[in-house]
């Protein structure tokens, strides 16, 4: 079951936790941190788990399916615009019995190619890896553990670029996550690449 927002998959899974008397809710640490927040403490009555955040999609929730779970909940495409392939998490569901509510905002099942040229530009700079494989309105980019993220940021919002540090925005236990950018990729478009050349630029003669 596909839902859009965050108030119609909590009352998703309480319509299945009504349905199956069942309390246990799998949850997956695909979501947008504030929605993953809302949606546990919401659901704070049920026994959903501590789920870690999962931001390039890393987590094997197949595993984690068993039987006696009233439902397990993801966010396709995930926070970090990492698009996953739920086939397995699919069958596994549908073996146990287990109903599966994605939340995803998008009706597309493509990404969009000029973002996937954008990307591929993004990622012949020199030391830049792209993390996000799904483009809807926004690209996470790995800068390198040698570069000052917090810098960058400053130096791309000066020039008009929409950015943020990853770890500063939603993710700051998770120190690896520094040199991981969110930029919005559809108010930079084409200017995007030459504007993080220059700041890395910059950033490195600052050093």
């Amino acid at each position: 079951m596909i839902v859009k927002d965050c108030a119609d998959l909590v009352q998703a899974v309480l319509d299945e936790v009504e349905r199956s008397g069942r309390t246990r809710v799998l949850v997956s640490g695909s979501f947008d941190p504030v929605v993953l927040a809302e949606l546990t403490g919401r659901l704070r009555h049920l026994d959903c788990g501590d789920p870690d955040p999962d931001p390039l999609g890393f987590e094997n929730l197949v595993s984690a399916v068993s039987p006696g779970m009233a439902c397990a909940v993801v966010q396709n495409p995930g926070y970090f615009g990492t698009y996953r392939d739920l086939t397995a998490l699919i069958s596994e569901c549908r073996e146990w019995e287990v109903p599966l509510l994605v939340l995803s905002a998008t009706d597309r099942t493509e990404p969009d190619r000029a973002a996937l040229s954008l990307a591929a530009e993004l990622n012949r700079i020199p030391g830049i890896r792209v993390v996000t494989d799904y483009f809807i309105d926004r690209f996470s980019i790995h800068l390198g553990d040698s570069v000052d993220g917090a810098d960058i940021v400053a130096i791309l919002r000066r020039d008009g670029i929409d950015a943020c540090e990853a770890a500063a925005l939603s993710y700051p236990s998770y120190p690896e996550l520094r040199p991981v950018l969110i930029v919005n990729a559809g108010r930079a478009g084409a200017a995007l690449p030459q504007a993080l050349r220059d700041a890395l630029a910059l950033s490195d003669k600052r050093r």
